[in-house]
Formats: C-alpha cells, sequence, structure tokens
C-alpha cells in the first residue's frame, strides 16, 4: 500500500483491519495483485452458467438443421439447392433475429433492430464461409 502512496501507518492499518476478514483480504489481494475479480456463487455459479452455455449451444446450434426438417415435413424434399438453402437460411435468420432482441433486452445495450441485425449479419458471415469452406473441402476431395 506504500507504493500506491499510503504512509506507513495507513498501510499498517489497513493490513490489520483486512487481516482480521480472511476473505475479504484473500479477494482484495486477488484483485489488487492479479486482476483476477471474486467469483459469485462460488462453483455452482460456475457450473450453472457452463451447463446453460452448453444447452444454449445445442438448441440453436440445431436451429439450422432444423430448418431441413421443417422443409421436409411441411414442403417436401426438394432437389433444388437454391430453394433448400433459402428455407433454412430464412428460418435460422430469423432465429438469429430473435436472439440479437433478446440479447439487447437483456443486456439493455442498444436498440432490438440494431442488435437483430447485428447478430444477423455475423451468423450469415459464419455460416456463409462454413458452407464455402465445406463445398471446397468436397470438391478438393
Amino acid at each position: 500500500y506504500m507504493q500506491k502512496g499510503c504512509s506507513k501507518e495507513d498501510a499498517s492499518t489497513i493490513m490489520s483491519i483486512m487481516m482480521k476478514y480472511r476473505e475479504l483480504f484473500v479477494d482484495h489481494k486477488m484483485v489488487l495483485q492479479h486482476g483476477v475479480l471474486p467469483q459469485d456463487g462460488g462453483q455452482w455459479e460456475a457450473i450453472k452458467q457452463g451447463a446453460v452455455c452448453f444447452v444454449s449451444f445445442i438448441v440453436f446450434g440445431l436451429v439450422p438443421v432444423a430448418g431441413f426438417v421443417l422443409q421436409y415435413l411441411f414442403r417436401k424434399a426438394t432437389d433444388d439447392l437454391l430453394d433448400t438453402l433459402l428455407f433454412t437460411y430464412s428460418f435460422t435468420a430469423l432465429t438469429l433475429f430473435g436472439m440479437g432482441c433478446t440479447k439487447a433486452k437483456l443486456t439493455g445495450q442498444g436498440g432490438c433492430l440494431m442488435s437483430g441485425a447485428v447478430m444477423v449479419f455475423n451468423g450469415t458471415i459464419a455460416g456463409g464461409a462454413a458452407f464455402v469452406i465445406g463445398e471446397l473441402l468436397t470438391t478438393a476431395f
């Protein structure tokens, strides 16, 4: 604390008070020396966040596949690749837009339309890149 500008007496007072509260002292030192913020909720909070992330990844990762399934069920199978891609892309883009709006509402950052549009744009770039790479690899091998 003296390196931060405290007098020796004040630094000693701060340390003697903080040493009485072990958890507070450890948390404070972790932030001060290592920049590591204390975690709220402990181990179970991290497990819960991981489980929510995993389930979200699975559910939203299946959306493009669900587009193909829905097309097969309601529009019947077609050999027209463009028709299939447009239907599946529309279904996926609508879901991405909803995710963007939800993100905007939950985080309070930006408007629903802008956040949804950015999410659709990012998803389009990522999905398009994956599609092109897959087509290139299919052609190459």
